[in-house]
């Protein structure tokens, strides 16, 4: 099965005092050996900067070096996911989706990936092609 990851499960590996961290790692561990993981260069980029901000540099570098391994496979954001990630933006405004959120559920759309490695709610709430629930683990 193919497997997005968001920010919030990246941070909570990261961040050993994360409330989540425990589950994060227990459900990483067990899943890599039959999963393949995806997240978006957006991601990448948004979940940099939060381990920098809140655990430093060196936590930061660790966990970039982690993904140009290769064990998480990288995704472009494509112009036009950007512009279709707009529309979400738009058309959920009530729920104040980030960016990254929906350029998240834009690219799992256009790849037809239906599970996340997430704690954020708003994975729970968004419907991919309109209809069906994204399954959230773990």
């Amino acid at each position: 099965m193919n497997i997005f990851i968001d920010t919030g499960a990246f941070y909570a590996l990261a961040d050993t005092s994360d409330a989540h961290h425990n589950a994060a790692k227990d459900f990483y561990i067990t899943a890599l050996e039959e999963h393949r993981f995806f997240t978006t260069t957006f991601v990448l980029v948004e979940t940099w900067l939060l381990v920098r901000n809140k655990l430093g540099y060196r936590a930061a570098q660790k966990f970039l070096e982690t993904i140009r391994k290769g064990v998480i496979s990288l995704l472009e954001v494509l112009p036009s996911d950007l512009e279709n990630a707009w529309t979400i933006l738009a058309e959920y405004a009530d729920q104040q989706f980030s960016l990254v959120d929906a350029t998240s559920f834009i690219v799992m759309d256009r790849l037809q990936m239906q599970t996340a490695f997430c704690f954020d709610a708003h994975f729970r709430v968004y419907r991919l092609d309109g209809k069906k629930e994204i399954h959230v683990l773990p």
